[in-house]
């Protein structure tokens, strides 16, 4: 059976001090079934949703994004009719069309007036949907039914989209303003996007032995509860975090970002050529450590087999070091006394427990 390899190594990143928390949309490039999997953790969609897409089930996606639980606002038709968004001759239940779910989006973004007074529906809708860049990957040249991979790329296009809200400076002068950094979602749901090195989960840490208690992850260093049941320990994440009534944040997505963990994918049942691609890495994750003037202890082998099973391997010196030979021999080590039993999908070497030398200069008088 054909072996697919890939090594990650996490260079350079492993100092962060603060986890960054932006809008942007959480994958590094879009994925169809990466953006199910999105918008289902974030409970915008349902995981066994059906092909067919109907006005019913586009509206309750549209109420997800305000409401935790969307029953609280009523019936989807009830939603269209307190935001005068309800054609009486569209029954809800029947299938909805492109442009009809670009306005309702758009609508609930708050640029109705916006839409209205750049040419209506189709054209004014279609132009303010293109501005906030709710159709890119969309066809919109005809208005077919929507198909449920047009909608997820919809939905997953609106989590970036930032709302427009209405300004009262007094009773009569009312005025609109873009939200920035706001979006829906951190708007009605406090759910932000985060990303940053997970730096601990509960058994170990990249810097030392230590992990967090349990159910908790570290991603620079910050704590978080975690819903979530997958670990990129060392790797530079994306993902969702929730803030609860007590200003507690939980973890409800994470994923490893592809643009920034250096992922080699090649096909090989050769031990001695993955050894090859290690040596490498591992001559340039020393240069780092040599570069920023810190030492470490731990050498952690980190693989995921073709059936998604992952697999951790740690071995500590009794000293610190930075040099190529010392970690490469670890890592040459480990990988040579494990005992593959799966075809290797993913691997990847991080170091821990962490020390930073300080270099002091001396003057002669």
């Amino acid at each position: 059976m054909k072996k697919i390899l890939s090594l990650l190594v996490v260079l350079g990143m492993l100092f962060s001090s603060f986890p960054v928390i932006s809008q942007a949309a959480v994958l590094s490039s879009y994925d169809e079934t990466e953006a199910k999997e999105l918008l289902s953790a974030l409970n915008i969609i349902d995981e066994d949703m059906t092909p067919k897409v109907t006005r019913n089930i586009f509206v309750e996606s549209l109420m997800r994004f305000i409401y935790d639980d969307a029953s609280v606002a009523g019936k989807p038709e009830d939603f269209l009719k307190a935001n005068n968004m309800l054609d009486e001759k569209l029954a809800v239940t029947s299938t909805i069309t492109v442009h009809e779910a670009i306005k309702y989006a758009v609508i609930i973004l708050g640029y109705r007036i916006k839409a209205e007074t750049e040419g209506g529906y189709p054209s004014g809708y279609l132009k303010a949907a293109s501005d906030l860049k709710l159709t890119e990957g969309i066809a919109v040249g005809e208005n077919s039914v929507m198909r449920q991979s047009q909608m997820l790329r919809l939905l997953y296009n609106m989590l970036d989209a930032e709302p427009l809200e209405m300004q009262f400076s007094n009773a009569s002068n009312v005025s609109y303003e873009v939200a920035k950094n706001e979006t829906l979602l951190s708007m009605y749901r406090h759910i932000y996007r985060i990303e940053g090195i997970q730096t601990a989960n509960e058994h170990t840490s990249i810097y030392n032995e230590e992990g967090v208690r349990d159910g908790y992850i570290k991603i620079d260093n910050t704590l978080y509860e975690t819903k979530v049941s997958k670990d990129f320990l060392g790797e530079y994440v994306i993902g969702y975090v929730q803030e609860d009534k007590y200003d507690e944040l939980s973890v409800i997505f994470l994923s490893s970002h592809k643009g920034k963990n250096n992922i080699l994918t090649l096909d090989t049942e050769d031990i001695e050529e993955i050894l090859s691609y290690v040596k490498s890495f591992c001559l340039e994750l020393s240069e780092d450590l040599k570069r920023k003037n810190v030492y470490i202890k731990t050498i952690t082998f980190k693989y995921k087999t073709n059936n998604f099973e992952n697999h951790t391997r740690s071995r500590s010196l009794n000293y610190y070091t930075n040099d190529f030979n010392t970690i490469y021999k670890v890592a040459k080590d480990i990988i040579n006394d494990e005992k593959f039993i799966s075809p290797i999908r993913l691997i990847g070497i991080t170091v821990s427990s962490i020390k930073e030398e300080k270099i002091e200069q001396l003057k002669l008088f």
